[in-house]
């Protein structure tokens, strides 16, 4: 089943996810929405992963805090 959900993007945003939707021969929606569920199973594989490294004692607090940071800037700028 499927749900509605309205957010707001720029204007450049807009455009190429319309250049993309047109390329693909999908709906804009559908683009969307395949993008947001790659970036949530990115970031639960990512959080779960901290998670465990951190359970088992594999990195320090600090340690998992930076490669933590740094893992989301990437997923950040992975567009």
């Amino acid at each position: 089943m499927s749900a509605t959900l309205t957010i707001r993007i720029d204007e450049s945003t807009k455009a190429a996810l319309d250049e993309i939707a047109q390329g693909a021969h999908r709906s804009r929606s559908y683009i969307a929405g395949a993008a947001l569920e790659a970036y949530i199973r990115r970031r639960k594989w990512l959080q779960d992963k901290i998670a465990n490294a951190d359970a088992s004692g594999v990195l320090s607090e600090l340690e998992t805090d930076a490669l933590f940071a740094e893992l989301e800037q990437e997923i950040d700028h992975a567009g």
